[in-house]
C-alpha cells in the first residue's frame, strides 16, 4: 500500500546516501591533493639538504655563498608553508578537538560516521512503519 511517512524516509536514505557518497569524493581529492603538497615539500626539503652541504664547503666563493644563503632561506619558507597546508587538509579531513576556548571543528569522516549513523536510524523506523 502507500505509506506517504514510509515513502519520505526512504528518499531521506537516497539522500543520506548521496550525501556519504560526496562526502567519500571529497576524502579522496583531499587526500590526492594532500599526497601532491607531500612530495612538493620533500623536493624542498631536498633542496634545502642539498644547498646546507654545499655552504659547509670552504673553498665557495663570498658569491656564491650569499646567493646558496638566499635559496636556503626561500626553500625553508616553502616547506614551512607546505607543512602548513598538509595540516589544514589533515585537519578538515580528521577534525580539530576542542580546546580550552578553542571549539575545534567536525571533520569529514567524523559527519560520515554520524551519516552512517543517520541513516541506520532511518532504515530502522522505516521497518518499524
Amino acid at each position: 500500500m502507500f505509506n506517504p511517512k514510509k515513502k519520505f524516509f526512504k528518499e531521506k536514505i537516497k539522500q543520506v546516501t548521496m550525501t556519504i557518497w560526496e562526502l567519500e569524493f571529497k576524502v579522496e581529492k583531499s587526500r590526492q591533493v594532500r599526497e601532491g603538497i607531500r612530495q612538493d615539500r620533500d623536493r624542498a626539503i631536498e633542496s634545502i639538504l642539498q644547498i646546507e652541504t654545499l655552504l659547509k664547503n670552504p673553498d665557495n666563493a663570498p658569491e656564491q655563498k650569499e646567493q646558496g644563503e638566499k635559496s636556503l632561506a626561500l626553500f625553508k619558507d616553502q616547506a614551512s608553508r607546505f607543512e602548513a597546508q598538509i595540516k589544514m587538509i589533515d585537519d578538515q579531513i580528521n577534525g580539530i578537538p576542542a580546546e580550552g576556548e578553542n571549539p575545534g571543528q567536525q571533520g569529514i569522516l567524523e559527519t560520515i560516521h554520524g551519516l552512517v549513523e543517520l541513516k541506520g536510524m532511518y532504515k530502522e523506523y522505516v521497518k518499524s512503519l
